[in-house]
């Protein structure tokens, strides 16, 4: 996508196989073993990254995509999900699983930037960089007018927040699938789940800033995104100043509407701070 890359930051060049990105005038050195551990936003499953899963595969590299608790195949349900800790446990079984010596690239999108900032917070020596796709990124939780704004976001404005919320078809054609593929908007439609809202909530518990800022943070930023405008993910990255900051010229869902542009994000968020794990 034209004007689409536009990269904040110098890159470091480590060995291995190199990588030429679209309108960066130097080849990009890139990491032949690296992991990368996706996490899907809110309503969504692992099923949202398939693309990129297979981009970051063709690369040489290992990409999994996790399924929170109620999303997915997980058989829980969204009003059974109360807090954070609960909705990132397969997130947290399978860091757990990782060689002590293995570190990740860990990406989250959207409401999954809480889920990454809580794995910083439990696992910092295992991962190498945290990747915030156009998501929420902080350390302290939600301000009650941040709370509000989210609410109206998602249409569950009220003095008692539901459980749990699902986008409609419609509003998610308009909100997060503006520029995608129809075939990826009629995939969502049969896929998406109910998603539980109290673990946004829930999402300041336990977070210290130590660990938050112990771990290397980019922020890829989605100038078309009507979910999350881009005044407000400016409001994210100034009150928590990541390391670096791309744009990608695109919509809520680069998974589907630009997934060569957020691959070449991805390696170049890797090969800036990652080192060989061979």
């Amino acid at each position: 996508m034209e004007n689409g890359f536009r990269p904040q930051m110098n890159v470091m060049p480590t060995r291995h196989h190199v990588v030429k990105l679209p309108h960066c005038p130097c080849p990009i050195r890139v990491i032949c073993t690296m992991h990368f551990v996706l996490i899907h936003g809110f309503c969504h499953g692992s099923w949202c990254w398939y693309k990129t899963v297979d981009l970051l595969e063709r690369s040489g590299h290992r990409a999994t995509a996790v399924d929170l608790a109620s999303a997915g195949t997980s058989t829980a349900s969204a009003d059974s999900i109360l807090t954070l800790d609960q909705y990132d446990e397969p997130l947290v079984e399978l860091l757990e699983s990782l060689d002590r010596t293995e570190k990740v690239i860990l990406v989250g999108h959207s409401a999954a930037g809480c889920s990454v900032t809580h794995a910083v917070e439990l696992f910092p020596e295992k991962i190498a960089v945290a990747v915030y796709i156009s998501a929420f990124m902080g350390y302290e939780g939600f301000q009650p007018d941040q709370i509000k704004q989210l609410l109206r976001i998602v249409g569950a404005e009220s003095d008692k927040p539901p459980k749990e919320f699902i986008f409609s078809i419609e509003n998610a054609r308009s909100s997060l699938y503006g520029l995608c593929p129809s075939q990826d908007i009629i995939l969502a439609s049969m896929l998406l789940r109910r998603g539980p809202l109290a673990t946004v909530l829930d999402a300041k518990s336990g977070i210290t800033a130590a660990k938050y800022k112990s771990v290397p943070r980019v922020f890829i930023k989605l100038l078309r995104d009507k979910l999350l405008p881009p005044l407000l993910q400016d409001a994210f990255i100034n009150a928590n100043p990541p390391q670096a900051v791309f744009h990608i010229d695109t919509d809520h869902s680069p998974f589907f509407s630009a997934p060569e542009e957020l691959h070449q994000m991805l390696l170049l968020a890797a090969a800036r701070f990652t080192t060989a794990n061979s």
